[in-house]
């Protein structure tokens, strides 16, 4: 099966333009591929997730602190654990040392 990870961070709180983005992407793909699997990494707990997005599975991966030090120190780890086949960058924000196919929004 194939699993699809997620940098779900922009959904967190209040939404700006690329977390309605960030949302309706998941929620599209997930709509077009519903045998796939769909991991959502933030450093956050999300909270109540929008209908098209609640089949999709949150990784605990918290670190609240700082975006950033969870990105580089955290999520590659739990990336190397989980073994996404595939992992989505927002922001063109995504971890320095990449060890797995990635795609980046810019």
């Amino acid at each position: 099966m194939t699993t699809i990870g997620y940098d779900a961070t922009p959904l967190l709180g209040q939404k700006s333009g690329v977390g309605h983005y960030t949302k309706r992407l998941i929620a599209a793909i997930m709509s077009l591929e519903p045998q796939w699997c769909y991991q959502l990494y933030t450093n956050r707990p999300l909270g109540e997730l929008d209908e098209g997005l609640r089949r999709a599975m949150e990784i605990d991966t918290y670190l609240p602190a700082s975006r950033w030090l969870w990105m580089q120190l955290v999520l590659p780890r739990v990336q190397h654990r989980q073994q996404p086949d595939l992992f989505h960058y927002t922001n063109s924000v995504s971890y320095t040392h990449l060890t797995l196919p990635t795609s980046d929004l810019v």
